[in-house]
């Protein structure tokens, strides 16, 4: 069974985001959009949500995956999105209001940062912030290196 998230913007009360299906733990997931972003992305935030958020309608996977290939589903070693490839779905975007995911990271552009919610089992909160990574740190936090527990 996969550990479904979502990569999202905005804040912890109000975000949007689109659907990673496979492996979306904190050493998994997290770890690849720290990666990614220091790496392929050089700290360019804008971009790289760009590419995640609205060039692409959703991901199978991003994990180990190399960004100097085309994103696509079933492309060898690509990035795997739902658009392109052997897929060509229109997916919607995913909201606070919807649970059924394990994790979401959710990036702050102006405060560049990106918090890190489990669901909530407290009645009228869907949502809770179990770590803050600030983007601009210059080493990996442990919260995602270990995995978050």
């Amino acid at each position: 069974m996969s550990t479904s998230g979502v990569i999202a913007i905005g804040s912890e009360h109000r975000w949007k985001g689109r659907e990673h299906h496979f492996d979306s733990y904190p050493d998994a997931l997290g770890a690849t959009l720290w990666n990614i972003y220091k790496g392929h992305f050089q700290e360019n935030l804008d971009k790289m949500l760009n590419v995640l958020l609205i060039d692409h309608q959703g991901w199978s996977s991003i994990i180990g995956r190399d960004w100097n290939l085309d994103p696509g589903y079933n492309r060898d070693n690509a990035p795997s999105c739902y658009c392109h490839g052997d897929r060509n779905e229109k997916l919607g975007w995913i909201t606070q209001d919807d649970t059924g995911w394990s994790w979401v990271y959710v990036f702050d552009r102006k405060r560049r940062l990106m918090k890190v919610l489990r669901p909530s089992r407290i009645a009228g909160s869907n949502w809770y912030v179990c770590e803050t990574v600030y983007l601009d740190e210059a080493e990996m936090p442990l919260f995602l290196s270990r995995g978050g527990y």
